[in-house]
């Protein structure tokens, strides 16, 4: 597993998680370390906090996938924390907005894609293909 993307999916819905993960099934080069319900789950996870610390347990990520609309902090919050905290962490948005002011607030707060959720097997290995390409081409440490 060692050559393989890892994400963590930052989504509060089940039913976007299962799609997600069944998406992901014809795509074996990637795969899902944890899924984060909220941006300060998200937070948690990334800084390596609590039971997060334990690296071997919970890796950290080479790709994030975020949600915008999340309780507790919402995806923009998640991209203002980071703020170039970590420079190799791709970040995939994937949401249900299609507006172009979040799509280009998302982007100015360090987003590397956009993706309207979409489970369309063509359109969502398009977007995991290149989020998987930017990781190893960033030189993801975990990769």
């Amino acid at each position: 597993m060692g050559n393989r993307v890892k994400i963590l999916l930052a989504d509060d819905s089940d039913d976007d998680e299962f799609l997600f993960r069944r998406s992901l099934e014809d795509i074996p080069s990637v795969r899902i370390v944890w899924r984060a319900q909220d941006g300060e789950q998200t937070i948690k996870y990334l800084s390596g906090e609590g039971i997060f610390a334990d690296r071997t347990a919970h890796p950290f990520p080479d790709v994030l996938v975020l949600d915008l609309k999340m309780p507790n902090r919402g995806g923009f919050e998640v991209l203002e924390w980071l703020g170039g905290r970590f420079p190799r962490l791709m970040v995939g948005v994937f949401s249900s907005s299609e507006l172009p002011e979040d799509i280009e607030r998302a982007t100015l707060l360090g987003a590397h894609l956009y993706q309207s959720k979409t489970y369309d097997p063509v359109e969502f290995g398009r977007f995991m293909q290149r989020l998987e390409f930017l990781a190893r081409e960033r030189g993801a440490p975990n990769v």
